[in-house]
């Protein structure tokens, strides 16, 4: 969000690439992606908006039920910074960070509910949990 041209892709064999503009095209480390999600797939990767940081870190979601967060700074690509493995009790589909505090994930399941987590403290649970849809989520999004 903060360099232009620079973006993330998610696929179904669990990995998450980045991808930087370059002169007359684009660079992406196929070598080294994200191993975000083994063994099953990526459902929404995120720049986070605002904050320490925002323009190096994002957040990966996956129908293994749980929510990464990554800093691309660093040098390992296998172990996120902050993982939630049991974010929902079923496929997390959809993530969104706040546009006002930029610790503040919420993120969508098949499950009907929607969470939002203070990434600060993902040990302390989810500080709001919503359980009002009957089917699942597959978008979700803060008001700015």
């Amino acid at each position: 969000p903060h360099e232009t041209g620079k973006f993330l892709s998610g696929s179904n064999d669990g990995v998450v690439m980045l991808w930087e503009p370059v002169k007359g095209g684009w660079s992406v480390n196929s070598e080294k992606p994200f191993n975000a999600h083994p063994g099953s797939s990526v459902e929404d990767v995120q720049w986070r908006r605002v904050g320490t940081g925002c323009e190096s870190i994002f957040a990966s979601c996956s129908a293994d039920r749980s929510v990464k967060v990554w800093d691309i700074r660093e040098k390992s690509r296998k172990k996120a910074s902050i993982s939630i493995k049991e974010a929902h009790s079923s496929d997390v589909n959809v993530i969104s960070w706040s546009p006002i505090v930029g610790e503040l994930l919420a993120t969508a399941s098949d499950d009907g509910g929607f969470k939002v987590w203070d990434t600060r403290n993902v040990s302390a649970g989810a500080m709001a949990n919503f359980l009002w849809h009957r089917k699942p989520l597959t978008s979700i999004d803060w008001h700015p």
